[in-house]
């Protein structure tokens, strides 16, 4: 949280704005932050006029391009002006660089302290969604600055509070409603699967581990060469499926201790098709089959939004499974994420039903909550478990001990020279690593009978070593022992019992056997 205040702080001394609503979600406001941006007019524009005001990067006043027909009587006072007020409001030219400062950075912070962050663009073809998301090699846009920043940040995090951060990245598009992987070389659909922990998760997808943003950048722009894009007469590179880029982090420490805390943050980046209309694009075939199908996943997403939005809707049927866009975005719309919405508009005059019903679903989604968490798994290594465990062992062979030593007749040899063979190596391992763990008193470990003496002494046997041991690293975690060195000892410590507890389990049946095959004989 204190990392973020100053980031915000930083933000207004560089930029001149206050960010208040990066602020307030910092804080744990849970609503989601809704952005506004407005493209300015293109060669494609049908009526080059435009109709959208921006007031205080707040307020965006959409005009009504009947206001100076004199000759429609029945709307002569009916306007249709209308003003809508957001978190943050782009006018015109504002720069790649500015919307990225007010919309997605602050959201690195929280994925790589354990919480899920998405940022979708909406709004109808030819608006400037994809030029937001992805950009152009002058003008990078929002997935790629967001990678480049993830990974200066994990250097900066690691290196001070020493953690080790590992990051995972999966690209797919939902085309005609199929989910197909971006990063594969095999043209196939995918199966949308519910996982009770993860959530809504693609079977199959590839998942590629990357070490730096060049990385990314490479499978980014690998992915957009499949990514499926056709021209209409709305948009000359419209695009005809909808892009989820995730990026998965998960951070520990360098040198855990008995607990580990793995922090995994998700994000996720959605570049949406545009909503559209076959008068305008004049699609035909299967131009005209892709943009029923946008229409149709828009519309659940619409609707969606709807249930989300009303208040006091709890409780409340939601259509998420109308689409497998919606049943991708499920945790995003109300679910663990924190969310930001980026509504882009055409400020044309031609587009003035698509700009205000664009608006219309902005204003919706403001007052849709979600429930923030970090999502931290602790794995725990409690070595007093180990410890009970030994002493079950113990017991159990002890009485099989006994019931070998009522019989005359003792094991091959065979099972002899294995049973030293494991006790001496087991002896050796496991007396080195107890003189060089500390005692709970922060003395080193030493022979206490001073040679070969009676008492308490050396351990006679390689099981009362292996105790001797295990206390002495109980101990040593309980002293507070947190040394990298001492670390390393414990999990070395933790390996050796594992292979000791196969040996010893491997050796029970052998014994249990023979006593039952002497027992057999004297009946």
């Amino acid at each position: 949280m204190e990392d973020m205040a100053q980031l915000a702080l930083q933000m207004e001394e560089n930029d001149g704005v206050s960010g208040e609503h990066m602020k307030k979600m910092w804080e744990g406001q849970a609503n989601v932050l809704v952005c506004v941006r407005v493209r300015p007019l293109l060669k494609h524009d049908v009526i080059k006029k435009s109709i959208c005001r921006v007031l205080d990067s707040k307020v965006v006043i959409i005009m009504d391009p009947q206001a100076d027909n004199k000759a429609d009587i029945l709307r002569a006072k009916r306007t249709r002006e209308k003003q809508y007020a957001f978190d943050y409001v782009f006018e015109q030219g504002t720069s790649q660089e500015s919307m990225y400062h007010h919309s997605a950075k602050f959201l690195i912070h929280g994925v790589l302290d354990g919480f899920n962050a998405t940022v979708f663009a909406y709004g109808q073809t030819g608006s400037g969604k994809t030029y937001t998301m992805i950009g152009s090699d002058r003008e990078p846009g929002i997935m790629v600055r967001v990678m480049e920043d993830l990974f200066m940040y994990s250097e900066k995090i690691g290196s001070r509070q020493g953690q080790v951060f590992k990051v995972t990245v999966s690209f797919l598009e939902v085309y005609n409603e199929n989910i197909r992987d971006l990063l594969s070389d095999v043209v196939e659909y995918l199966d949308l699967r519910e996982d009770p922990i993860k959530g809504p998760v693609v079977a199959g997808i590839t998942e590629v581990e990357t070490k730096s943003s060049q990385h990314i950048m490479e499978l980014l722009t690998q992915g957009n060469e499949r990514r499926t894009q056709q021209p209409t007469a709305a948009n000359e590179v419209s695009s005809r499926s909808h892009a989820v880029l995730q990026v998965v982090v998960e951070g520990n420490d360098r040198a855990p201790g008995a607990v580990a805390n793995i922090k995994v943050g998700k994000l996720s980046l959605v570049d949406l098709a545009g909503s559209e209309r076959a008068a305008n694009t004049q699609n035909r075939g299967i131009r005209l089959v892709e943009g029923a199908n946008i229409n149709r996943s828009l519309l659940a997403l619409g609707n969606c939004i709807n249930a989300l939005g009303e208040k006091g809707n709890k409780g409340n049927f939601v259509p998420y499974r109308d689409s497998k866009l919606t049943r991708l975005l499920k945790d995003s719309l109300g679910g663990n994420c924190r969310t930001v919405m980026i509504a882009n508009i055409s400020c044309a005059e031609s587009a003035f039903e698509e700009t205000l019903n664009t608006l219309k679903y902005a204003n919706r989604a403001k007052n849709i909550r979600s429930n923030v968490q970090r999502n931290v798994l602790n794995v725990n290594f409690h070595i007093s478990e180990y410890v009970s465990l030994i002493n079950n062992l113990r017991s159990e062979i002890k009485s099989l001990k006994d019931q070998m030593g009522d019989n005359k007749d003792p094991p091959s040899r065979q099972q002899q020279q294995r049973g030293r063979g494991a006790a001496s190596a087991e002896a050796f391992d496991f007396h080195r690593d107890r003189d060089r763990l500390p005692s709970p008193n922060g003395v080193e470990q030493r022979d206490r009978g001073g040679g070969s003496g009676g008492g308490r002494g050396t351990p006679s046997t390689p099981l009362q070593q292996l105790r001797d041991s295990m206390r002495g690293a109980v101990g040593s975690s309980i002293s507070g022992f947190s040394t990298a060195e001492g670390r390393l000892l414990v999990n070395n410590m933790r390996k050796r019992i594992v292979e000791n507890f196969q040996e010893r389990i491997w050796l029970l049946p052998v014994a249990r056997g023979w006593c039952l095959r002497r027992q057999g004989r004297r009946g």
